[in-house]
């Protein structure tokens, strides 16, 4: 059994090393970049790696890509902001060398650092599908950051982490949050297209969101920075619901569209 591992990147610098030589133990290292304009392709050659540029769609437009070209048929999906942890490399070795790959694949739990500390509460902590075989897995489509599989098998959970360097600073966490938040608006209305916006909504959820991270899950146990990751939760859930009665309302009266999708930021990015 080889692997691939696989990493898509876009701008990457600051991370991608330590990604990289987490993984310098797989078989193949396929690098699928968005046009990076810093120097990331020069980190990236300088470990035995393939490299590949390609547009990028969408979180899932992009992982069915490199998979397509992937060497291997067992298959390491890995942020350019992640790290396996020591012992990940050791539980997934093992299940290479013993020849007993679970037809479902893998799912991984991530432990999350942000501002110099690791996240242990609030719900930010997640468990993501990351090794499979290719063969068995079909990829869904989705207009926000997100990706998700079918697979006609059940996942095993792994028993050791993946370290998840997030957001760089409060400056990527706004940048970003304005971007995710967009791509909410096309999803939510797809999966429900008669989606209402109430006033309310805009109120209650931001609300719901922060006591929901920072009570319920015990953000506060992670002092100031559990403080920050809830509030611009909310701020997020805020933003989302106020594009999408932004979009509803364009709609109705004729306006120009706000931008939901990765074409769309292309274009206002051209004018």
């Amino acid at each position: 059994m080889n692997i691939t591992a696989l990493i898509t990147t876009f701008n990457s610098a600051e991370t991608l090393e330590k990604a990289l030589n987490s993984v310098d133990w797989c078989d193949e290292i396929l690098v699928v970049d968005s046009y990076s304009t810093d120097n990331t392709l020069e980190i990236a050659q300088k470990y035995t790696v393939s490299i590949v540029q390609h547009e990028y769609l969408g979180s899932s437009r992009q992982l069915e890509f490199g998979t397509t070209l992937a060497k291997n048929e067992y298959v390491l999906i890995l942020d350019s902001d992640e790290e396996i942890s020591p012992e990940l490399k050791a539980e997934i070795r093992g299940i290479i060398e013993s020849g007993n790959f679970n037809a479902g694949g893998y799912r991984i739990s991530r432990q999350i650092y942000f501002l110099g500390k690791w996240i242990k509460h609030g719900g930010w902590s997640d468990v993501q599908f990351r090794l499979f075989k290719k063969s068995n897995v079909k990829f869904n489509h989705r207009h926000d950051a997100h990706w998700s599989t079918e697979c006609p098998f059940p996942a095993v959970e792994l028993k050791s982490v993946m370290y998840h360097y997030t957001y760089r600073n409060i400056y990527d966490f706004i940048g970003r949050l304005n971007i995710y938040s967009s791509l909410d608006v096309k999803t939510k209305y797809d999966e429900k297209k008669d989606l209402k916006v109430k006033w309310y909504n805009l109120i209650l959820n931001p609300w719901a969101e922060f006591l929901k991270m920072f009570f319920l899950n015990r953000g506060y146990k992670d002092g100031m920075q559990g403080f920050i990751l809830a509030t611009f939760s909310a701020v997020h859930k805020l933003s989302a619901y106020a594009k999408m009665w932004e979009y509803e309302h364009s709609k109705k009266q004729g306006l120009e569209m706000p931008p939901v999708t990765y074409n769309d930021f292309k274009k206002n990015k051209k004018n």
